[in-house]
């Protein structure tokens, strides 16, 4: 039995009440990943994200939320440090978010920019040509997703959802 990979995650999060409408949000996350059958060959990743960010909830809900990300892996070429910017925005038909939300459909739009850095590899072909890669691109997930919610009764809600995900 092959292992593809293994990975253990933990964190805390930190929410300070400034007011009825404000909370101020913080948060590290620590996350260890073992990929024994990397193509490039068996390695382990640490990475840590501090966050910070702000929520508000009134006649509408705005959360921000910014996170620093640093990985060090046992290979150097996948070592990495990130910015990430999430956002979600709701507002309701009629009542404020704070009230009840039966009567009402939720709009909702999510979205997250993540941009990572990586070393650049410089490797060297046959011919002695340097060949510099980076696989940077391929881990920068950007995501913006509209969602509509309908909340039915006290135990059910239906929703739709679009989301687009690009690198």
């Amino acid at each position: 039995l092959a292992i593809d990979s293994f990975s253990q995650d933990a964190g805390t999060n930190l929410s300070y009440r400034l007011n009825s409408s404000f909370n101020l949000l913080g948060g590290y996350d620590l996350s260890f990943s073992q990929l024994p059958n990397s193509p490039s060959g068996a390695r382990n990743d640490f990475e840590q994200r501090v966050r910070v960010g702000m929520e508000y909830l009134g006649d509408f809900f705005q959360s921000t939320n910014y996170s620093y990300l640093k990985n060090r892996s046992s290979q150097p070429e996948f070592s990495s440090t990130g910015h990430q910017v999430s956002v979600i925005s709701s507002f309701t038909t009629t009542t404020g978010m704070s009230e009840s939300l039966e009567d009402d459909l939720v709009f909702s739009l999510l979205g997250n920019l993540r941009i990572r850095s990586f070393p650049s590899v410089v490797i060297s072909d046959d011919e002695g040509q340097r060949l510099i890669f980076s696989d940077a691109e391929d881990n920068n997930f950007n995501s913006v997703t509209i969602k509509i919610t309908k909340k039915i009764d006290s135990k059910l809600a239906i929703e739709a959802k679009y989301s687009r995900y690009s690198n």
